[in-house]
């Protein structure tokens, strides 16, 4: 019977880019070597302890990884409260030394984020991305807390059924998105560049100017399809135009990833990209 297993990408999942893009999963400890060179288990465990210092008494971790997770098996990645992919397990154990190297983008991706540590044991995945992450608070409160234990790997076979279920529902109001992005826009400059992008598929014919300077409103000028010469403000969520206040009524749009300021009280007019993309770019 095929196995389903939760893999936790770093800290704060902060790995995360670099197991989806190079399509495998992987886990540390890379002082013991390819592990196909030790006869059986024990061998791996006594190895581990000369390392105790560093890894703590956490061998049985890698050694599901290696011996339990298999091809066919189902692998998501959790991090941060939230689930990010599932995927397929397609490859054998292979390892990787950090001597290898790696292409050039991912030692300055690693050196841009001061992480050090290098994920060496890697099996290879073919994943399905979620460009909405899926918050595991919206689970039943058991298999959340069990999703938020410190296991790096642990098993959720019988659990998979309703957390795919769950995420299934996430999907209806939350879907996948071909916009060129890896995931949802997460600040203001993501917004601006999502918009730059689609802006004449949501009733614009130019961009007439981006404002430069900081803390500058509204953020930009824009023509629409009728010639109409529009000021705009961008947000990451359209509560954060709060305390741009009756500023508003002068201003023609307000352009954010998620609506979450329902009552608006100003007449500028509100385009949701989460909404309205959606149902472009199905």
């Amino acid at each position: 019977m095929k196995q389903v297993w939760k893999i936790s990408p770093g800290h704060k999942a902060r790995a995360l880019v670099y197991f989806i893009t190079q399509n495998y999963i992987a886990i540390g400890w890379n002082d013991l070597g390819d592990l196909r060179k030790y006869k059986d288990e024990e061998k791996i465990k006594k190895e581990f302890k000369k390392f105790k210092r560093w890894y703590g008494n956490r061998s049985g971790q890698l050694i599901k990884f290696y011996k339990e997770i298999s091809k066919g098996d189902i692998v998501f990645l959790y991090g941060d409260s939230s689930i990010f992919a599932w995927g397929k397990v397609v490859g054998d154990y292979y390892f990787r030394n950090e001597k290898d190297g790696e292409k050039d983008y991912q030692k300055y991706w690693l050196k841009l984020h001061k992480w050090n540590e290098h994920y060496g044991h890697r099996k290879k995945v073919k994943w399905q991305t979620l460009f909405s992450p899926f918050p595991v608070d919206n689970l039943p409160k058991e298999i959340a807390k069990k999703l938020k234990g410190q296991n790096t790997i642990k098993e959720f076979t019988e659990d998979w059924p309703i957390i795919k279920k769950h995420i299934d529902k996430h999907l209806k109001n939350n879907p996948n998105i071909n916009c060129g992005l890896s995931c949802e826009p997460k600040n203001e400059q993501q917004v601006i560049a999502l918009f730059a992008r689609y802006f004449e598929a949501l009733g614009f014919s130019k961009m007439w100017s981006f404002y430069n300077r900081r803390h500058t409103s509204p953020d930009a000028e824009a023509l629409t399809k009728n010639n109409k010469h529009v000021l705009i403000e961008f947000e990451h969520k359209s509560s954060g135009a709060k305390t741009h206040g009756e500023n508003l009524n002068k201003w023609d749009y307000l352009i954010c990833w998620e609506h979450d300021w329902k009552k608006i009280p100003y007449k500028i007019k509100v385009i949701e990209l989460k909404k309205e993309l959606s149902k472009k770019l199905k």
